[in-house]
């Protein structure tokens, strides 16, 4: 998770006071985006080219999903969503799965992966799902920065290039919605991933994140938490 930024604290508090609320703020900013930076500006997007300012289309509105989904929700105490993430299952370790490191992983008597956050730990990545999404956490080299990553999501298929490095490239194991699927870098735990978040085009449990992959990197999917929790 990204460390707290508290310089702004009062400024801000100041400014929600004067805007009315959240809300208010909220737009007043965005505004101010509108008004005096390119971040509303849409480019291209053709791939190799460069742009002196602005977007491709989509990548501004990824970028605010993106920076909302770095921290945590904080339910309320006593309430239903409190009693629910006492029961979630928690993600496994974010990065490659050690070379060493079978301690992570256990099998079925058939040979699959008994599921860590209803995902695995795979040689290249680890993941977790809902039946609504997928998550695939990268280990990067510290230092990475978004500008040096290239992580392209299409319908069928997930590559992700870092420096000196091309992650993975493979057909995902289904479809998803390339446009509502995101990325982000998360530092945390004294390590660098890259946190990929890949929205399922339909509800089903995934074996693993690609098609292709290796036997002992599925997992059982009879094993997953598959109870749907209404709110």
């Amino acid at each position: 998770m990204f460390a707290h930024d508290e310089r702004f604290d009062e400024l801000f508090i100041r400014a929600a006071g004067t805007a009315g609320g959240i809300e208010p703020l909220l737009n007043a900013f965005f505004s101010f985006l509108h008004r005096k930076t390119d971040f509303y500006h849409v480019h291209g997007g053709v791939t190799g080219e460069t742009y002196a300012a602005g977007f491709a289309p989509g990548q501004a509105e990824r970028m605010v999903v993106a920076a909302f989904r770095r921290w945590p929700s904080k339910p309320l105490a006593g309430s239903r969503l409190e009693e629910r993430r006492k029961v979630s299952p928690p993600p496994p370790p974010k990065g490659k799965a050690s070379r060493s490191g079978t301690s992570l992983v256990r099998y079925t008597d058939e040979g699959k992966q008994i599921p860590i956050g209803n995902g695995g730990v795979a040689s290249s990545h680890t993941w977790t799902q809902t039946l609504a999404e997928a998550t695939v956490y990268f280990e990067v080299p510290e230092g990475t920065r978004a500008k040096d990553v290239r992580c392209a999501v299409a319908t069928t298929s997930l590559d992700v290039v870092v420096p000196n490095a091309h992650l993975v490239s493979g057909e995902l194991y289904d479809r998803v919605v390339a446009d509502d699927s995101m990325w982000t870098l998360d530092r945390s735990a004294g390590r660098a991933s890259l946190v990929v978040t890949l929205e399922k085009t339909r509800e089903t449990w995934w074996s693993s994140v690609f098609k292709d992959a290796d036997p002992k990197e599925r997992i059982d999917t009879t094993k997953v938490d598959s109870t749907k929790r209404m709110d």
